[in-house]
């Protein structure tokens, strides 16, 4: 059992899913329609799927490496450091990948890298004051 893109993957078909699950509270519900959807949100995802099929066509691929930020007590600013692995070059002012985050169930923000060096970008999570 899987999701929709699990019987092609099984099958050696490349597939990918893409899904508003946890940004729209309708999902899979009887008010699961048009009208219900983030639009900016679905053309992200028209993006994304534009940008898989064009790689999967000529064999650019990027990976994306990272250590993922962990919860806990330390509410710190953070550096983040982002590796990019890519026949292509990375993109410059708007072109450059943004970091996306969000503090607890918040919406969402994002920052563009203080640093861009080859492979490399580096992004300063600000830190939080603990809630009292």
């Amino acid at each position: 059992m899987g999701s929709d893109n699990y019987s092609f993957l099984q099958k050696g078909y490349k597939a990918i899913i893409t899904i508003e699950k946890y940004d729209n509270p309708y999902t899979h519900t009887k008010e699961d329609k048009f009208n219900k959807l983030s639009l900016s949100f679905m053309t992200n995802i028209v993006k994304t799927g534009l940008v898989a099929l064009t790689s999967w066509g000529t064999d650019n691929y990027i990976s994306l490496l990272h250590d993922p930020v962990r919860s806990g007590s330390d509410t710190s600013a953070k550096i983040l450091i982002l590796k990019i692995q890519s026949p292509l070059k990375l993109g410059v002012f708007g072109n450059i990948p943004r970091l996306y985050y969000r503090i607890n169930n918040g919406n969402y923000s994002y920052l563009n890298s203080f640093y861009s060096g080859n492979d490399t970008l580096k992004f300063r999570l600000p830190g939080q004051f603990p809630e009292h």
